[in-house]
């Protein structure tokens, strides 16, 4: 049997569920190495059903891995450690993979950073808004660092605005 969309989510409280209810778009940020803020994400795909879009600052590399990981992608080597490597992520792409393939949800990694391409946000809305024209998702969950999910312009929730997405 399919799940059905629920709203409110019983993880996160009364504001947080007006605003999902409102917003095709929540933009989550959090202290990348913190393991609250991905357990919180994983819980929500398996909580809100079908249709959604669960975009992430990770590296493309990361779509390779596996469940558990016969092997880490670069951005994921010891060498180069960051938050965005942690267990905790690991385990939420675990499991939004997994939910992704259950509900019809997506995984999209939006981190395209580069020296060739330098900026996130713009390339980050773009993909974002690309696909929420495609009509497959209802709402988009967006997990990225605390400082790129403030309120303003330039940001990455500015950067969507710019795309016509709110």
């Amino acid at each position: 049997m399919e799940k059905q969309p629920t709203f409110p989510s019983t993880l996160l409280g009364q504001q947080f569920d007006e605003d999902l209810s409102r917003h095709d778009v929540i933009v989550i940020g959090e202290l990348h190495g913190t393991k609250e803020i991905p357990k919180i994400v994983a819980d929500l795909s398996d909580e809100l059903g079908p249709q959604v879009l669960f975009a992430l600052e990770l590296k493309a590399d990361s779509a390779g891995m596996t469940c558990p990981p016969t092997h880490f992608s670069p951005s994921w080597e010891r060498r180069r450690a960051h938050g965005k490597s942690s267990e905790a992520m690991l385990d939420m792409l675990c499991r939004l993979r997994n939910n992704a393939e259950r509900f019809g949800n997506e995984v999209l990694l939006i981190d395209t950073r580069s020296a060739q391409q330098p900026t996130f946000y713009e390339s980050a809305a773009q993909r974002i808004s690309e696909k929420l024209q495609t009509g497959r998702h209802r709402k988009v969950i967006v997990l990225t660092g605390n400082f790129h999910s403030r309120k303003g312009s330039d940001n990455l929730a500015g950067a969507l605005e710019q795309f016509g997405v709110k």
